[in-house]
């Protein structure tokens, strides 16, 4: 892929949209309006931060945009 349209894939693609399609499961009880935090098994969590547009692991250290989610 070119880069803009690597650019236009994060800028249209929300990371919680890929979480809920690999089902993963909104944590509604620990989530903010600036950060969503999903669950995905026992002591997998991702928290979902910027309107959609980036992601922290907090246990494991990973984060990125959604292609490195992906």
């Amino acid at each position: 892929m070119r880069d803009d349209e690597l650019t236009e894939l994060r800028a249209r693609v929300d990371c919680r949209v890929v979480l809920e399609r690999a089902g993963w499961t909104l944590d509604k009880q620990e989530s903010t309006r600036g950060a969503s935090k999903y669950r995905h098994g026992a002591g997998r969590i991702v928290i979902v931060t910027h309107e959609g547009r980036g992601w922290f692991d907090p246990v494991n250290g990973g984060k990125g945009d959604v292609l490195a989610l992906a």
